[in-house]
């Protein structure tokens, strides 16, 4: 492993991800963050006593911190933002025993830049002057537990420099900040555009912001939240004047959601809808008077009321209170027709509206002729203007008639369509059809019992004392 290899695989222990908080007038180039390693050989270490010291490893760490620790109150070595950290550049620290049986701490930490200062002159050295010194005076048997290792012999030393997240190494001691519009790209270590849909209005940072939802960028690299517009979808563009997504009319199209414009269809070809997606929805047009299918296919007479000139796309709806004389109109001249309402129609030689006949009924509005009622259905009245208006001319088959239910209904001829059915009461009962009572209400007298032949027809049995027909005769003694 190369030494700016270790370097980084010890550095990644302590660190961490962090973002640079700049505003963005922020100068765009800063100081690199300086990363040293030293190496301290102990050839002459006892280290079958190391096996009996708890959390070896810790005790290593914490004793050389204190080493450094006091290095730094005299020499400004350690890297600290804060002056009262007491990490020393957040140190990291590992040991390992050779086959050779020697012992080798490994160390990094964030240091200050040289030259550093002594604290209590105007003298100055290098880190690893003073690193030097503090090998020579015992500063690496500074501990009970770094005594154990004996005697230190060399010292060795290299150092890198790295760029917080956000930013990129720049002549080999400088950081460039990332610019606004643009993000720092931790598996490529660049400073990449923010993408379509996003933005960053500072310098130095991870990441970009989304725009909210249903907006987008025109392209990367934005730098503010203005700059993100509408996303109007596909077969639409995104109007500078209105700030709306419009649709791109019958002579372009567009594939792509959250544009500013749309395609235009080839020459002499025109859209099949006013917000086509695609380069296939561009079709050779229907001469005047007709308009293309739904599919596409086919092209179609305009239905009445309707008109396409030469050049227009899609038929156009005539003038209010106008009207056609038949399809495929080719121009607004031929809405030369009154616009006759529902339950009327045009009638071609007089250009008038008449009233459907009776029997008959018309729905729309503009239409030439009226609708018959289904067979054996007619209408009450002229002008009947919805289906549901025909009724059947036999109204006792469709239970349409208002006889009583003790009667029985028998169709009559129609008068002037206007259906016509007759009612009698069923055998045994009396009364005019529409009402019907039983013939034996109040039919025997004095007691007397009714009753019906199969014809309905009602008879008395009377009591000893009375006779006739309906038991209205005193018996003579």
């Amino acid at each position: 492993m190369d030494r700016i290899s270790m370097t980084l695989t010890l550095l990644a222990s302590f660190l961490a991800i962090v973002s640079i908080v700049q505003a963005q007038n922020t100068p765009l180039r800063v100081p690199a963050v300086r990363v040293v390693r030293f190496q301290v050989l102990y050839p002459n270490a006892t280290l079958d006593q190391l096996s009996h010291i708890k959390k070896w490893n810790n005790a290593l760490k914490n004793s050389l911190l204190a080493s450094m620790n006091f290095v730094d109150k005299h020499w400004r070595v350690c890297g600290n933002e804060d002056p009262t950290d007491t990490t020393c550049g957040k140190l990291h620290a590992t040991g390992e025993e050779l086959r050779d049986g020697s012992y080798l701490i490994n160390s990094t930490f964030i240091a200050q830049r040289d030259p550093v200062r002594n604290v209590k002159g105007d003298a100055t050295s290098t880190i690893f002057g003073v690193l030097n010194m503090g090998l020579r005076g015992g500063i690496f048997q500074y501990t009970n537990q770094l005594k154990i290792l004996g005697q230190p012999s060399n010292l060795t030393f290299d150092e890198a420099f790295f760029c917080y997240p956000g930013a990129v190494l720049n002549n080999v001691d400088h950081c460039s900040l990332c610019v606004p519009g643009s993000y720092h790209d931790k598996n490529t270590g660049s400073c990449d555009p923010c993408p379509k849909g996003q933005y960053q209005p500072l310098a130095g940072k991870a990441n970009c912001f989304p725009c909210d939802f249903s907006f987008t960028t025109l392209g990367l690299g934005s730098s503010s939240k203005d700059q993100c517009i509408l996303e109007c979808p596909p077969g639409h563009f995104l109007d500078n004047s209105t700030h709306g997504c419009e649709p791109c009319g019958y002579y372009a199209y567009q594939p792509v959601k959250g544009s500013m414009e749309c395609i235009k269809c080839p020459r002499n070809k025109v859209a099949l809808a006013e917000a086509s997606t695609s380069l296939d929805h561009c079709v050779e047009n229907c001469p005047p008077g007709e308009q293309h299918s739904l599919d596409g296919q086919t092209c179609e007479k305009c239905r009445p009321s309707y008109y396409k000139e030469k050049d227009a796309v899609i038929c156009s709806r005539c003038p209010d209170g106008s009207t056609t004389e038949g399809e495929g109109a080719t121009k607004i001249t031929d809405c030369s027709m009154p616009l006759c309402p529902a339950g009327t129609f045009l009638d071609k030689e007089t250009k008038k509206c008449e009233i459907c006949p009776r029997g008959t009924y018309q729905e729309s509005a503009g239409a030439v002729e009226c609708t018959p009622c289904d067979a054996n259905f007619t209408t009450t009245s002229t002008g009947a203007t919805n289906s549901s208006h025909c009724i059947s001319t036999n109204q006792c088959k469709t239970g349409e008639h208002k006889c009583h239910w003790l009667a029985i209904c028998f169709d009559l001829p129609d008068d002037d369509n206007k259906p016509m059915f007759g009612c009698k009461c069923k055998p045994g009962f009396i009364g005019n059809g529409i009402e019907c009572n039983d013939v034996c209400t109040g039919w025997c007298h004095n007691g007397g019992t009714c009753i019906k032949n199969a014809e309905g027809v009602p008879r008395c049995e009377c009591s000893n004392s009375f006779s006739g027909n309906r038991c209205d005769e005193a018996k003579k003694e």
